[in-house]
């Protein structure tokens, strides 16, 4: 590998590693926005779908859901139901002794009176003749300051003490008051809070175990349906908040230890839904509510009923709504809809089993990726696009299912929306460096035989993959000579190192704006460059662009001389700081293309345009200027860019070895670079040049020596030559038919 390779190697894989840390910190950012995290959950729901068909396990023996389901709301009328009706459902229940279940819980609210005051009163005497635990909802709202009515039910509603750090109870948030089931229940049954927020998308992924109000805690619908289940008390539980809530027996063992967050909020590891779920997935089981009612309340029992009433003993029994337009329907990360007990039902049957979701920091699994990227980007370097197009989608799949398994055999979740995209970004970037990196190996190489040959013409080559032949075109074009005036001079005070020096330095100049105003290189000749606009590739404002490159190279020869003669270590002799450009222009019609023998051939211009503007460059020492263009270019250049450049009228001429006349004219300067002293000299001197054309001698004379006092061309300039020509007009006048042309007798 050859040293610029090398060199060019370390800068790429510098570059990559650079790309590669960019991504990391930008990742880091990202993961904090909503719709990244909005992506982040789809992956999520669709791993627990995959879950749940690959890795379905039962759930806790002791749950079971009475659903107000689609058949209930058809036998016993639209929601809500008369209060009544559930009280004989409970009263009911506990009539069978034999039959109990362990306790009832309802993600149901009894908060507002009936408008039948003989309901509730019914309702809490039906209560108080159920011999199970029974836990009722209950609900935060920061309107209320403090829990509405606790102070008088309190011994129904104890707090939970034990918050373990001095800074605990601080750290979890004031939910500011409760709104709580009405007074004449709260005998018969045990308050709790069932607040569970969803996220942006609508799914409840986390539920709060304790809820503070004030300076208490309470627990959760969760917690309390568990406490109840264990026939334990507040006194039972131990908080600590950002780790865990603790439920210990009477004899100090532990029964559970779920983990929380600094919030007191439980991350809900969901495994089931209903059991219209996908055959042979394990599912909650549940029992619609008129068909548990009409077993409870049957006269006699059948064996049917006796069934329904042994399926319901000892357990968990959840009421909620599930049918469907009901108000507690949600989406889940299981299903597009589904009934929002199962929130409180999944993480019952986590706590309950142990079966708690691991979550992993973003961090290891992005490094982890953006690091086998990097080895994929060897892999691209070093076996090239097959390895790597086939070793990416494999990278893929194996994170995807990496994840996949995580989940369904360790209760791990991992980020996968960031890293992925971060890998996927990451390989474009790689790829798109290697692009452009062999690109730029191309241009290189373009580069160096661009020095022979049209570096337009290469491109070209390498665009239509065509061998290069003879022949050529017309287009329209603008064509640009340039030359150094008095060069032999250079040569006589110049050693042979400095005058390469030299023209290397100017040539580079003259090349460079050449080139980036749309122009193409056609030859160097000794000091001299030719160059054309509007070819090979079509430039609309060719003219105007040849104009402006000509007014800057002059503008960069004024700075080189300013440089050399600051440059006292270099010992330029005096004509170097006193060097000077002449450039023609002219535009029209010429044949351009390959031009040569069949060997040797070069993209060249030919034609009268042509001729006539290097007469153009070689013209301009006669009229003591040194940017001299035809009339043509002019005419263009003013057409596409209005006042952009200062012109100025300089004469009618037939250059040697034509027949036809041709108006010519001075580029002045960039409107950027013109002085008043400019612009008063224009106007004096195409005064002059009216009354030069009208015969008016006296009239022309005195017009340009005005200008002459206005000029910047010192010694010999256009006022001079026309004052000469005014003389010799007088002298010797032409006569009334004189057209106004000149014949120039020298190249």
């Amino acid at each position: 590998m050859s040293l610029i390779n090398k060199t060019s190697a370390r800068v790429g894989w510098r570059l990559r590693w650079l790309v590669t840390i960019l991504l990391g910190v930008l990742s880091g950012w990202l993961a904090e926005q909503t719709w990244m995290r909005e992506l982040e959950w789809k992956t999520e729901n669709t791993r627990l779908q995959v879950r749940e068909r690959l890795a379905a396990t039962p759930p806790h023996a002791a749950l079971m859901l009475v659903e107000a389901d689609e058949a209930s709301v058809q036998a016993t009328g639209r929601w809500p139901w008369p209060r009544p009706l559930h009280g004989m459902l409970m009263q009911s229940i506990g009539g069978h002794r034999e039959a109990l279940p362990r306790v009832l819980t309802w993600d149901i609210l009894f908060v507002d009176a009936d408008l039948n005051p003989d309901n509730d009163s019914m309702f809490a005497g039906q209560l108080a003749e159920v011999p199970y635990p029974m836990v009722f909802g209950a609900v935060t709202d920061p309107s209320f300051q403090g829990v509405k009515s606790y102070g008088a039910f309190r011994p129904h509603f104890p707090a939970l003490a034990a918050v373990k750090g001095d800074t605990a109870l601080a750290r979890l948030p004031d939910k500011g008051g409760a709104l709580m089931p009405m007074a004449d229940f709260l005998a018969a049954a045990r308050p709790a809070f069932l607040d569970a927020e969803s996220d942006s998308d609508g799914v409840v992924r986390r539920v709060p175990l304790v809820f503070r109000v004030g300076d208490q805690v309470f627990p959760s619908l969760v917690l309390q349906t568990l406490l109840s289940y264990w026939r334990l008390g507040p006194e039972n539980v131990t908080i600590v908040p950002g780790e865990a809530v603790v439920i210990r027996d009477q004899a100090a063992k532990v029964l559970a230890r779920v983990p929380i967050n600094a919030d007191g909020v439980y991350t809900i590891n969901y495994r089931y839904e209903l059991s219209d779920g996908p055959k042979g997935a394990a599912y909650l089981p549940c029992i619609g509510y008129q068909r548990l009612f009409a077993a409870a309340t049957a006269e006699p029992l059948t064996e049917e009923h006796r069934e329904v009433l042994r399926s319901i003993t000892d357990r968990i029994l959840f009421v909620g709504q599930t049918a469907t337009g009901m108000t507690d329907i949600g989406p889940s990360p299981l299903r597009g809809q589904s009934p929002k007990v199962l929130v409180h039902l999944n993480a019952l049957d986590n706590i309950l089993k142990g079966d708690y979701l691991r979550t992993w920091l973003l961090w290891p699994g992005l490094v982890l990726m953006l690091l086998l990227g990097m080895g994929l980007a060897w892999v691209l370097e070093r076996f090239g696009y097959g390895w790597h197009a086939a070793l990416v989608p494999l990278a893929l799949a194996g994170l995807i299912a990496g994840a996949v398994g995580l989940l369904c055999y360790e209760n791990v979740l991992v980020p996968l929306a960031l890293p992925l995209g971060a890998f996927v970004v990451q390989q474009g970037l790689v790829l798109t460096l290697k692009i452009r990196e062999e690109r730029a190996q191309r241009e290189r190489v373009k580069g160096m035989f661009g020095a022979y040959v049209s570096p337009a013409l290469v491109q070209r080559m390498i665009e239509s993959g065509e061998e290069p032949k003879l022949g050529g075109v017309e287009e329209v074009i603008t064509a640009y000579f340039s030359d150094i005036e008095g060069f032999s001079g250079f040569s006589e005070k110049l050693t042979p190192p400095q005058l390469v020096e030299l023209m290397n330095e100017y040539l580079t100049a003259c090349t460079d704006i050449v080139q980036a105003e749309g122009g193409t290189l056609d030859k160097y000749i000794g000091d001299a460059l030719v160059a054309m606009y509007g070819a090979p590739l079509a430039l609309p404002a060719h003219a105007h662009a040849a104009v402006v490159a000509a007014l800057r190279v002059q503008k960069r020869g004024l700075e080189l001389r300013q440089k050399w003669k600051h440059e006292p270590e270099k010992n330029w002799p005096e004509i170097v700081t006193r060097l000077q450009t002449r450039i023609g222009l002219n535009t029209g019609r010429a044949v351009v293309g390959n031009m040569g023998s069949h060997t040797r051939f070069n993209y060249t211009m030919m034609g009268d345009t042509v001729n006539l503007a290097a007469r153009m460059e070689s013209g301009a020492k006669a009229y003591g200027v040194y940017t001299m263009i035809t009339e043509a270019t002019r005419a263009e250049s003013a057409r596409v860019a209005p006042g952009a450049v200062l012109f100025r009228r300089l004469d009618r001429i037939v250059v040697k070895g034509r027949s036809q006349a041709v108006e010519i004219h001075e580029a002045v300067a960039l409107a950027a670079d013109v002085t008043p002293a400019m612009r008063e000299c224009v106007e004096w001197f195409e005064r002059g040049l009216e009354f030069y054309w009208m015969q008016d001698w006296a009239e022309a004379a005195a017009c340009f020596q005005a200008s002459l006092r206005c000029e910047s061309h010192a010694g010999h300039s256009p006022s001079d030559v026309l004052l000469e020509r005014v003389a010799l007009m007088r002298a010797k006048p032409p006569g009334p038919d004189w057209d106004g042309v000149w014949r120039m007798t020298s190249k």
